[in-house]
This record gives C-alpha cells, sequence and structure tokens, in this order.
C-alpha cells in the first residue's frame, strides 16, 4: 500500500499556545534521530512523502537539521507544516542543505492564523515579511517546490474575512503586489488562490479536534485515513490518521512491528474495508466532524 503521505511526529511539543489545538494529553515527548531513521527506513516504500508533525512544532525539535539530514539520506520527499516562528533557526538548511545537490522538501505549509491567536496586540508585518522573504529564496532555490500560507480560520464554508484574517490579507496583497484576492470567499469552490510562482494564500474551516467526548457526527461518511494517509507518534504508535493525537485507535508500535504488518491487523482492515462502504466503524471517527469536508468524495478506491 502506498500513502500519499505518512505523519511522523517527531515531537508533541510546541512553541506556541494556539485555541484550535488542544492540548495533548499524553506525556510529553521528543522522537530520537535513531528512532526517526528506524521509522523512516521501515516507511520509505509505503509514502510517496513524510510530514514531521501530528501535534508539536518540528522547528522546535533540537535535533531538527539532523532529521533533515536523514531524510535526505533515506531520499524521502518531505511536506513540512510550521507555524513559522523560528524559521529564522532553519532557513539555509531548509533552502539547501550543504552536501546535497537537491531538497528533497516538496511543499511547506505556515500555519499563519497561529500568530494572531498568541501575539493578538503585535503587528504581524515583520512575521510576514520573514515569511515572505523566505519563500521567494526557497522558490527561487527550488522552483519544483510548493508554500501555502494557511487561514484555516474560517467559520464556515461560505464566509467574509475578519477583520484580523483582513490585516493578514492586505499585508500579504502588498508583500506580493496582488491585488485581486477576494474577499468573499468559498471553500468549497476554491480554497486557494496565487500570491506568486508556486506560492499560494490556503483558506478552510477550522474544526474540532474528534475526541471520545465529543458529540456524536455520523455512522456513515469517508475519511482518507488508511487510504491515502496514517500517523506515528513520537512513542512510535501507530494511528489511521492526523487527528487522533492521543492514540485512541492504536495499530501497534512500529518500533515493535513493521508497517505492514501493522495494516493487516484485523482492527486497520476494517477501518479501510468500512471508508471504502461509506462507513466509519470506529467511535472516534463517528465523533469526527472533519470526515465532513470529503462529504461529496466520489473517488474509487482500489485494493
Amino acid at each position: 500500500m502506498l500513502f500519499d503521505r505518512i505523519y511522523i511526529e517527531i515531537s508533541n511539543v510546541c512553541n506556541l499556545k494556539c485555541s484550535f489545538c488542544p492540548e495533548v494529553l499524553r506525556p510529553k515527548k521528543i522522537m530520537a534521530p535513531a528512532q526517526f531513521r528506524h521509522v523512516i527506513q521501515n516507511v520509505k516504500h509505503h509514502a510517496r512523502a513524510v510530514t514531521l508533525h501530528v501535534m508539536g512544532e518540528p522547528l522546535a525539535h533540537p535535533q531538527f537539521q539532523e532529521f533533515l539530514h536523514i531524510l535526505h539520506e533515506e531520499s524521502m520527499p518531505l511536506i513540512l507544516t510550521s507555524n513559522g516562528i523560528l524559521l529564522n533557526r532553519y532557513q539555509d538548511s531548509l533552502i539547501q542543505l550543504p552536501s546535497y545537490n537537491t531538497s528533497i522538501i516538496k511543499q511547506i505549509n505556515f500555519s499563519i492564523h497561529s500568530f494572531f491567536d498568541n501575539f493578538p496586540n503585535k503587528d504581524i508585518t515583520i512575521y510576514l515579511q520573514s515569511l515572505v522573504d523566505f519563500s521567494k529564496r526557497f522558490i527561487s532555490q527550488n522552483p519544483d517546490a510548493f508554500i501555502n500560507f494557511r487561514l484555516w480560520n474560517l467559520q464556515g464554508f461560505d464566509a467574509e474575512l475578519t477583520s484580523k484574517n483582513k490585516i493578514v490579507y492586505d499585508a500579504l496583497e502588498s508583500l506580493f503586489s496582488n491585488p485581486e484576492l477576494p474577499h468573499q470567499l468559498n471553500v468549497k469552490t476554491q480554497k486557494s488562490y496565487r500570491l506568486d510562482r508556486h506560492i499560494k494564500l490556503h483558506f478552510d474551516t477550522q474544526f474540532e479536534w474528534p475526541s471520545l467526548n465529543s458529540p456524536h457526527q455520523a455512522s456513515d461518511g469517508f475519511c482518507y485515513g488508511l487510504s491515502s494517509q496514517l500517523a506515528i507518534l513520537t512513542e512510535g504508535t501507530v494511528v489511521p490518521c492526523c487527528l487522533d493525537k492521543e492514540a485512541v485507535i492504536s495499530l501497534g508500535s512500529i518500533f515493535e512491528v513493521d508497517l505492514k504488518a501493522i495494516l493487516a491487523t484485523p482492527r486497520a482492515q476494517g477501518i479501510i474495508q468500512g471508508f471504502k462502504n461509506q462507513v466509519a466503524i470506529e467511535p472516534l471517527c463517528q465523533k469526527c466532524q472533519f470526515k465532513q469536508r470529503f462529504q461529496h468524495h466520489s473517488k474509487v478506491l482500489s485494493d
């Protein structure tokens, strides 16, 4: 089985405290480089790309640069998602690691909606200027890669800009000299808008992280869990998707069993077959509102 991406949580510790990210109840932990290499070697033939998060901020990991080297050595493509606050630490390494001729970074997502959530009274211009300068430099050196500036804080599928998003909007319009960004948004019809070559502003709705204490949403529906993605938490636990932050649906430890065997377990196969039939069999999945984003899903899944 080949996944579009596998989420690898190298740390469940973050440098920010955002209202849209719930507290991590698991013990605070970071993944060691040797563990990370084991994970990459185990998943490299099962993934088109990996990420370095489920919870936590990847750039806050004290050995982040070593992890980049491991990805290069294993030729494993990376999709990096970050709040960008610590970007200055690793700008040069992200753009081009010394001694490597090509970058393994295929996409970078900056969660810019995190800024006002943590610094409500600060000017966002300096922060955005840093991200924009890096993005232009990164794309000039890696012309096949992509960068997304994420505003995933809309309160509905069809929404107008909030006052805070308008500040971000105006700043990005100025920094990219792009006066054609829309002010009325419908993320069911269009989620991203071009800022520059291979650099986009990306919108989506804010969602509630699922838990077993959440209200029941639906027992039917589709999710890409275990068809296009899965996640591996810092302690090695494999879960079906990147929203199972507390390992409610634990499928096994990748430090004890290889991924192929984990995917063959009855629980994993039940989840896979359930979603193929538009059925969410796990209680956590039944309480997850994120799968509403896939309610018009028509993709035919193959074995």
